[in-house]
């Protein structure tokens, strides 16, 4: 078995769980949200709360003053990983 990481560009198109590392107010589109099941999965009320408070951090600043450096990257490795298995002949 070989395994092969996934970094993730800054521009995909997809928008799963973690497609948004450096887009974070794609989180508050409702569209978006529904197709992610973290969100459908997770407590509502915790869910509702990170999203008011990623919109206050992104009106105010306080998420680009925090995280700015991220928007410099070109990719990210968000954990995802390929395995490639080759059956035993």
């Amino acid at each position: 078995m070989e395994v092969f990481g996934f970094r993730l560009p800054h521009d995909l198109q997809d928008k799963f769980a973690a497609a948004g590392w450096r887009r974070p107010w794609m989180y508050l589109d409702d569209e978006v949200q529904a197709g992610i099941s973290a969100f459908a999965l997770a407590e509502q009320r915790v869910v509702e709360e990170g999203l008011e408070k990623l919109s206050r951090d992104l009106k105010s600043g306080a998420w680009h003053a925090k995280y700015h450096l991220v928007l410099e990257l070109e990719d990210f490795d968000a954990g995802y990983r390929f395995l490639k298995v080759v059956p035993a002949a």
